[in-house]
C-alpha cells in the first residue's frame, strides 16, 4: 500500500484525529483508555511498567492516569506522589516523556529484565504490553515470535507484580482463545479477553486483561528467550511442580504453532512424556518452546526435493504446504503388515509421513501375495515388517521406518505405541483389536480401525474426541471364538483390502495434517460384490463403558487372550474333540487299510472345487448338520465305514462328532482323517495343493 493511501485511511479514522487533538503519540492510547474504562485497571495503581512502549502512547496514558491518582487529596496526605513510578521499555529509542523513566532494551533479554527489576525496586502494581513482533511473513514463525514476546512480558509480570496486581497484554486470537485464558488463570484470579472499539475492525488484535495476581509457590518464571536463544535446552530446565503447567507459549493465541511444536519435539530419542504427564489443559498436552535449532529445522523442512516429490498434493486445495509440514513431522504405528497394512503404510510413506512404525511377527508366505502387494516372491519367509520396510525404502528413502518383529501384547504395547501420534489397526484378530482399543484410550491415541473379509470391508476411527466411541462402547463383550471367521477360512479378494487400507491411509493423512476425519463416530461399510458403499452413524461414547466411560473400571491393560477366549492370531488352531479311536492318520488312509469305506469331504463347495480326492463325496458340514438321518443314510449307501476329511482336520472332527451322535443306534463307524488335506500334502504327496 502506498504512503498516501495509508494517510487517507488514517484521516478517515476518528481515533487518528483524536490522537492529534489530545497530543497522544499513537491511536493505540485509546485502546488502553477503553480497557481501563471497562475493567478499572488503574484503580489503586501507583507503579506501572509499560513493555514494548514505543512510540509511547500507553506510557503517556499511564502518566495521565497516575497524575490523577497522585493529585487526589487523600493521596497527597499519604505522600503517594513520592511512590508513583512509571517505566517505559522498548528496544527502539523513544522521545522523552515527562513523568516516566525510559529504558531502551529488548524485553526478551535477561539484561533488560534485570534493569527493569532494579528500576522498579521490586514493587509493581500493573504491567502492560502492547507489543507485536516484527513479521517475517511465515505465519507459524511469526506466531512463535509473538509468543516469545508475550512469554517475556508474562514472566516479567510474575517476577515483579505485587499480590493483587494486574497484567494487560496484546494477543492475536484464534478459535482456541480459551487456551490463553486457561494459561493466565494459573496466575490470576480474574481473566478477560477484550477487543476495544478503537482496535481496527479487520484485525485479530485483542487484549488479555488479568487481575488479582497471586504468587504460586514453586513457580520460577522463565527468563530465557527460547525462540532466539539457540543455547536454551528445555530438556535441562527445571520442570517440576507448577512449572509443568505454566507454559506462556500458549499466549501466542494460535494453536497452529503449538501443534507444530508438539510434533517437532516428538522425535527419535526424545522422551518428554515423563516430564509432561501432568501438563494438561482441556485434555491437551502442553509443551514448552522448541529451541532455535529446532525452529530452523522445522521451517526448512520443505526443501527442493520435498517440493518436487509432493508437488501434486501441495497444490491441492485445502491441503497445501502447512498440511505437508505436519505430515513430515507426524508419526503413525501400523499394527499388521498384511493386506491392510500394505496400502496403509505405502500410501502414508508416499505422502511423506515422517515416521512409520510397523508391528508384525508373521513371515511372508506365498498365499499372502495376491493381496499384500508390498511383499514379493523373493521375500517369502522374511518378517513382514522388514519386507514392508524394504518396499518403503525403495519408494521414499526420506521416511523413517521402525520395525517390530513381535506379537503385540499387553506387556509391550505401551513401549511400542507411546512414541507415535496415531495408531492404525490393520490386525486380523479380535484379541489385538481389544488390546489396541484399550491402549489407545489409556495413552490418548487416535485409533483408525479397518477390517476386510470376503467381499466386504469396514472402517471407522475410534477415540478421536470425547464424543466419539471406542471399540468397547460398540462391542463390550467379545464375540464367541467359533463365530469369528478369518481370511484362511472365509477368503478375501485383494482389491477389498486395498480399498479399505487406502481409506485408512486417507483418514490418517487427514488427521495428521490437521484436517477433520471422515469416519470419527461413523463407519464406512463396503460391499465389493455389489459395488456399494454406505456410511453408518455410530452411537456416541458410552458413559458406562469400562475403559472410556465416566467412571472406567479398566485403568490398565488386561489379559486379552483370556478376555476373548482366543489367541492373538488369525492362524487356525487345531481342535481335539474326538477320542483317538475315532481318528486315523493320512498314512493309514494311504495304505487303504479300511475296507468298505466311504470318504466324505465336508468342506464348502468352493473349496471342494479347488482340489479333492477323486473318491471323495462333497457334503459340506453346514449341510450335514441340517440333513435328516434318512437322507444321510441314502448318501452313505450300504457302507459300514464313513471317513470324513476337510482342509485341516477341524471341521471333519465336528462332522464325525455330530454323525456319531445322530447315528448312535446304527452300526456305521465314523472316523476323521487327522490333519485333513494339509497333512496329506505335507506327509504323503507334496504335489497336492495347499491353500
Amino acid at each position: 500500500m502506498e504512503a498516501n493511501e495509508v494517510d487517507n485511511n488514517n484521516r478517515r479514522d476518528d481515533y487518528y484525529r483524536l490522537t492529534k487533538e489530545d497530543a497522544y503519540r499513537a491511536r493505540s492510547a485509546y485502546k488502553l483508555l477503553q480497557i481501563d474504562e471497562k475493567f478499572g485497571i488503574f484503580k489503586d495503581v501507583v507503579t506501572v511498567v509499560d513493555l514494548c512502549a514505543a512510540p509511547g502512547s500507553w506510557t503517556q496514558v499511564c502518566v495521565d492516569k497516575l497524575a490523577e491518582v497522585a493529585s487526589h487529596p487523600v493521596a497527597q496526605h499519604l505522600d503517594i506522589l513520592k511512590r508513583v513510578k512509571i517505566i517505559g521499555v522498548d528496544i527502539q529509542p523513544m522521545a522523552k516523556i515527562i513523568g516516566a523513566d525510559l529504558i531502551q532494551g529488548d524485553i526478551t533479554s535477561t539484561e533488560t529484565m534485570g534493569q527493569i527489576i532494579k528500576e522498579a525496586k521490586g514493587r509493581v502494581d500493573l504491567v502492560l504490553c502492547d507489543g507485536a513482533c516484527d513479521k517475517t511473513g511465515i505465519i507459524q514463525f511469526d506466531q512463535i515470535l509473538q509468543a516469545d514476546l508475550l512469554s517475556a512480558a508474562l514472566s516479567m509480570a510474575a517476577l515483579i507484580l505485587v499480590p493483587g496486581g494486574a497484567f494487560v497484554s496484546k494477543i492475536f486470537v484464534s478459535d482456541n482463545v480459551n487456551f490463553i485464558k486457561a494459561q493466565c488463570e494459573l496466575l490470576f484470579k480474574e481473566v478477560h479477553i477484550f477487543k476495544p472499539d478503537s482496535s481496527r475492525h479487520d484485525s485479530a488484535e485483542h487484549f488479555v486483561i488479568c487481575k488479582n495476581f497471586e504468587q504460586i509457590a514453586g513457580y520460577k518464571p522463565n527468563l530465557s528467550s527460547i525462540a532466539h536463544n539457540a543455547d536454551y535446552d528445555w530438556r535441562t530446565k527445571d520442570l517440576v511442580g507448577i512449572n509443568r503447567k505454566i507454559v506462556p507459549f500458549m499466549a501466542a493465541g494460535d494453536m497452529k504453532g503449538w501443534d507444530e511444536s508438539r510434533s517437532m519435539l516428538c522425535t527419535e530419542g526424545t522422551d518428554i512424556h515423563h516430564l509432561l504427564d501432568e501438563a494438561h489443559i482441556f485434555g491437551k498436552e502442553v509443551y514448552q518452546f522448541p529451541t532455535a535449532e529446532e525452529l530452523h529445522e522445522f521451517f526448512t523442512c520443505l526443501n527442493k526435493e520435498h517440493i518436487q516429490r509432493y508437488s501434486r498434493q501441495l497444490i491441492l486445495k485445502d491441503f497445501g504446504i502447512e498440511a505437508q509440514r505436519k505430515l513430515i513431522n507426524s508419526s503413525i504405528l501400523v499394527v499388521g503388515g498384511g493386506g491392510l497394512g500394505c496400502p496403509v503404510a505405502v500410501y502414508l510413506a508416499a505422502a511423506g509421513v515422517g515416521r512409520i512404525g510397523i508391528a508384525d511377527h508373521d513371515g511372508v508366505s506365498i498365499d499372502n501375495l495376491h493381496r499384500q502387494f508390498a511383499h514379493k516372491e523373493t521375500n517369502v519367509g522374511l518378517n513382514k515388517s522388514e519386507s514392508l520396510k524394504q518396499f518403503i525404502r525403495d519408494l521414499n528413502s526420506t521416511v523413517q521406518v521402525d520395525t517390530f518383529d513381535v506379537s503385540i501384547s499387553a506387556k509391550n504395547v505401551k513401549d511400542i505405541c507411546e512414541g507415535y501420534d496415531v495408531i492404525a489397526d490393520c490386525s486380523d484378530n479380535v484379541v489385538t483389536r481389544y488390546l489396541l482399543n484399550d491402549a489407545a484410550v489409556l495413552y490418548r491415541k487416535v485409533l483408525i480401525s479397518g477390517s476386510a473379509l470376503g467381499w466386504d470391508g469396514q472402517l471407522t476411527t475410534y477415540n478421536y474426541s470425547k464424543e466419539t466411541p471406542c471399540y468397547r462402547c460398540l462391542l463390550p463383550v467379545p464375540p464367541r471364538p467359533e463365530s469369528v471367521t478369518n481370511c484362511s477360512d472365509g477368503g478375501v479378494l485383494g482389491p477389498i483390502v486395498g480399498m479399505i487400507g487406502s481409506m485408512q491411509a486417507l483418514e490418517a493423512i487427514k488427521i495428521m495434517a490437521g484436517l477433520e476425519p471422515n469416519y470419527a463416530g461413523k463407519m464406512l461399510v463396503f460391499d465389493g460384490y455389489e459395488g456399494r458403499t454406505r456410511t453408518i452413524k455410530l452411537r456416541g461414547r458410552n458413559g458406562l463403558c469400562v475403559i472410556c466411560g465416566n467412571e472406567p473400571t479398566i485403568t490398565d491393560l488386561v489379559d486379552y487372550e483370556l478376555f476373548c477366549s482366543s489367541k492373538a492370531t488369525d492362524k487356525v488352531t487345531s481342535l481335539n474333540v474326538l477320542d483317538d479311536e475315532d481318528r486315523i492318520d493320512v498314512h493309514k488312509y494311504a495304505k487303504n487299510e479300511i475296507d468298505d469305506c466311504l470318504l466324505i469331504d465336508c468342506r464348502p463347495e468352493a473349496e471342494f472345487d479347488i482340489c479333492h480326492f477323486n473318491e471323495a463325496h462333497n457334503i459340506p458340514l453346514k449341510k450335514i448338520e441340517k440333513m435328516e438321518i434318512e437322507e444321510l443314510k441314502s448318501r452313505f449307501g450300504d457302507k459300514s465305514n464313513v471317513l470324513v476329511i476337510c482342509h485341516r482336520g477341524n471341521d471333519s472332527q465336528l462332522a464325525v462328532k455330530y454323525l456319531k451322535d445322530k447315528f448312535v443306534n446304527e452300526s456305521i463307524i465314523f472316523k476323521d482323517i487327522i490333519g485333513g488335506y494339509n497333512s496329506w500334502s505335507y506327509e504323503i504327496n507334496n504335489n497336492f495343493p495347499v491353500y
